[in-house]
């Protein structure tokens, strides 16, 4: 790493190396990355990161971008070589990194226009990999098959493959002469990974309450959610006012009533709602709602979350969800209710 600091000086940026610094980085990236830790004008602290073997940059950038958030401190990515179209994405998405013969130093206004980080240099796990994840987490068999969680997840075997080489390379598991095998215990690789799960929410709108009664008329898998949601996990009672419902199993419906030319159904109008609610722009941030007594909410997911083979929410799912500060006494024995049957489904 030595010659990309010198670029570092021949550009006017004053460093100095740290010494016997310890930061607690998990074992997985300890074994794909070499670190060291610079002070650049005697005050800004910086963890260097570099690769040890091959993998893709936005693998690179994701796990950066991750160890930033976990350790509260700047990253630099170290690459020897970078292509034209490599730094435009680098510089773009606000990745501070030296190479050889370039340099980008946002935190330092080394950057000046700031331009939205692409989707899959911002998110540690992409849905694929938020999937396949929760899967793994869950099996309670001692080994895992791409068929298997291709035919509960409903994915493509191709997506099931790539996810499963992703967490591979983490060395969370390791492949077995046709199937895989966990490298770390559920538990660790929970632990290692629960920063960095994305939020499956589309969007969140009132709706009538009349439509979940719909859903059930129809066969629309559907799911308590929210606080709702933890009365399978504890003794909270639930109030029937959150659910959640997947963006695919909505367009099924909708498709499977055109197919079929089912008029009585697409006249009816449930099915124009929903037909509107397809149609609703993504917006995963959106939690000021306000509901009418004869309304409740309705969560659009990305994907169906299952658990036990059937469509309700799982416990990680769930503590995504959840609000851990509500300072309600019955919320927060129901939230240590969870995480205690969670970790209760790894003490074996």
């Amino acid at each position: 790493m030595q010659e990309q600091f010198e670029v570092l000086k021949r550009h006017g940026y004053q460093y100095s190396v740290v010494e016997n610094k310890e930061v607690s980085i998990p074992i997985v990236y300890r074994k794909k990355y070499k670190f060291s830790y610079l002070t650049l004008f005697d005050e800004i602290e910086v963890l260097t990161i570099s690769k040890t073997r091959e993998f893709s940059i936005e693998t690179f950038a994701q796990d950066s971008l991750y160890l930033s958030q976990r350790l509260k401190m700047k990253v630099l990515l170290i690459f020897d070589e970078l292509s034209e179209v490599d730094i435009k994405r680098l510089i773009s998405s606000n990745i501070p990194y030296i190479s050889n013969h370039s340099i980008s130093l946002p935190f330092l206004g080394a950057v000046i226009e700031k331009i939205k980080k692409p989707k899959v240099l911002r998110e540690f796990f992409t849905i694929n990999h938020q999937k396949v994840l929760i899967y793994i987490l869950l099996n309670q068999e001692p080994s895992i098959r791409a068929k298997e969680i291709q035919k509960s997840l409903n994915m493509p075997i191709a997506s099931v493959y790539r996810s499963l080489k992703y967490f591979t390379d983490l060395g969370y598991i390791k492949s077995n002469h046709g199937s895989y095998a966990y490298q770390e215990s559920r538990k660790k690789i929970y632990e290692d990974s629960k920063y960095c799960f994305v939020s499956p929410i589309l969007n969140k709108i009132s709706v009538p309450r009349k439509l979940i009664s719909y859903f059930e008329e129809e066969g629309i898998d559907y799911f308590e959610s929210g606080i709702d949601a933890l009365s399978m996990y504890s003794m909270l009672a639930s109030q029937k006012q959150e659910f959640g419902v997947a963006l695919e199993t909505l367009l099924s419906f909708v498709d499977k009533a055109a197919d079929n030319n089912m008029k009585n159904i697409k006249e009816s109008h449930e099915f124009l709602y929903i037909k509107k609610i397809v149609a609703l722009p993504n917006i995963k941030d959106n939690d000021s709602i306000f509901i009418k007594e004869d309304e409740v909410i309705l969560e659009i997911w990305e994907y169906v979350p299952k658990y036990k083979e059937e469509v309700k929410l799982d416990p990680i799912n769930l503590l995504l969800l959840i609000d851990k500060d509500n300072e309600d006494p019955r919320v927060q024995a129901a939230i240590i209710d969870l995480e205690k049957h969670l970790y209760s489904l790894w003490d074996y």
